[in-house]
C-alpha cells in the first residue's frame, strides 16, 4: 500500500473493483493516506513470526489496532503480555521470580 501511494496521483485512483486487502502490517498514515485516495477498501493485517507460535490479526479494520487474538490463540496457545524492562534487557519479575503482567490497554514505549 505504501508503493501505491507513492505513485503519481491519476484521477481513476478511485476506479477500481477491491474491496478487500490482506498482508502484513501497515503504518497508520500510510493506511489513511490509501483510503483517502483509493476509497473505502477493507483492510486486515497480520502481525507474526516464523519463529513464533502464534500471530496477531486485526481483523476489525480499526486503523493502529495492530492486532488482537482469536479465539484459536486463546484456546490452544495461552500466553499472557509481561512486562519488560528495556534497559535490563530482561522481564519484570515479582518476588517469587515469576514474569509481572502487563496491565490491558497500558501503551509501552518502544526505544
Amino acid at each position: 500500500m505504501r508503493y501505491l501511494c507513492n505513485t503519481p496521483k491519476k484521477p481513476s485512483d478511485r476506479s477500481h473493483k477491491v474491496r478487500l486487502a490482506i498482508g502484513n502490517g501497515i503504518r497508520a498514515d500510510v493506511w489513511r493516506d490509501f483510503i483517502s485516495r483509493f476509497g473505502n477498501v477493507e483492510i486486515r493485517e497480520l502481525y507474526g513470526a516464523t519463529e513464533g507460535n502464534f500471530a496477531l490479526l486485526n481483523y476489525s479494520g480499526k486503523i493502529g489496532a495492530i492486532g488482537r487474538d482469536t479465539f484459536l490463540n486463546k484456546r490452544f496457545f495461552p500466553h499472557a503480555v509481561i512486562k519488560y524492562n528495556v534497559e535490563r534487557g530482561e522481564p519484570v519479575r515479582d518476588s517469587s521470580g515469576f514474569c509481572i503482567e502487563a496491565d490491558k490497554g497500558v501503551l509501552v514505549p518502544v526505544l
